[in-house]
């Protein structure tokens, strides 16, 4: 996970600043708490935050979402900021745990970006369409080659294929298809309406809701803003992608065009945020920046995060 210059007095990279000895300041999510630990192993944290409960849990399940990190997301951003930007919206669980007053919420899946426009405008119109289907291979099939005509049934296409498919995986081919195979569950919960209609509620608030690509999502980011980019994860130069967004894969050249966005951001005055792969690759292209790996209990999860060095007081 990658941070740029968000501010906290509690917590400064100038006691330990990991840019110069290339080590990582550790993050650890516990079940209460968040904890910021020194690489040495034998100090004790420097800071600790209790953990909130979650007022709006997303009505998606998502490839590389960040849920399991959601509770932590309000002792990770910046104290104060004007407005919120998510260009890799996905499931949408670090806009449901801040729930921010002004928020640019994107991503470059344009069904995605339609089912949450249609959780915010009508969400019982989505609900009664989604009661209509039951967890069968055969009405899966059907809903799957379904072609629909408003954005109400779109919507409850998008969520019962995403609760049906083999984990929950969103994929299309060149034909723009969705080609993920029947999931084998024991009982998934298709229609949670009140988890719709508090998301529905939650979307209210958000100003823009678009599909479009990152650089042009964060184009009117300016200083006092805060821009969370979690993208598809890849480790290196061979293109290893992760997760495929719209049926392209995350490559190498959009790593580095994001490491180059998030610079030029922080430069402008933007308090940026990035979730990225802890892999050495990634975090080259944050160099200069103060770098944190964050690691959850349970579940095991790990990522990295960085701040750039000119900022000598990350919020963390």
């Amino acid at each position: 996970m990658t941070t740029a210059s968000p501010s906290s007095p509690q917590f400064r990279p100038a006691d330990y600043d990991a840019s110069r000895t290339r080590q990582f300041v550790r993050i650890e999510v516990r079940a209460d708490e968040i904890a910021i630990l020194p690489p040495d192993r034998r100090r004790r944290a420097f800071v600790r935050h209790e953990l909130r409960s979650l007022q709006c849990v997303p009505f998606l399940r998502w490839a590389g979402g960040k849920q399991w990190l959601a509770r932590a997301m309000p002792a990770l951003t910046p104290p104060s900021y004007s407005r919120y930007f998510e260009p890799f919206l996905g499931g949408g669980s670090a806009y449901f745990s801040l729930q921010p007053a002004a928020a640019h919420l994107t991503d470059v899946n344009p069904e995605l970006i339609r089912t949450f426009r249609a959780i915010r405008d009508d969400p019982q119109r989505v609900i009664a369409n989604l009661k209509r289907w039951k967890y069968d291979r055969q009405v899966f099939e059907t809903v799957r080659s379904l072609r629909t005509r408003t954005d109400s049934s779109s919507a409850a296409r998008f969520i019962y294929l995403n609760r049906t498919a083999f984990n929950g995986i969103y994929r299309v081919n060149r034909k723009g298809q969705f080609n993920v195979p029947f999931g084998h569950f024991t009982n998934p919960q298709l229609c949670n309406h009140e988890r719709i209609e508090t998301c529905s509620q939650a979307l209210n608030k958000a100003k823009v809701i678009d599909a479009v690509d990152f650089e042009d999502a964060t184009a009117t980011a300016g200083r006092g803003d805060f821009v969370y980019f979690d993208p598809p994860y890849s480790t290196g130069h061979n293109n290893n992608g992760f997760v495929k967004w719209n049926s392209k894969l995350f490559f190498w050249t959009d790593q580095e065009r994001l490491a180059a966005l998030a610079t030029r951001l922080t430069h402008r005055g933007v308090h940026v945020l990035v979730s990225n792969a802890d892999h050495p690759a990634v975090t080259e292209l944050y160099n200069g920046f103060h770098r944190y790996r964050l690691k959850a209990r349970k579940p095991d999860r790990r990522t990295s995060i960085t701040t750039p060095a000119s900022d000598r007081d990350p919020r963390i």
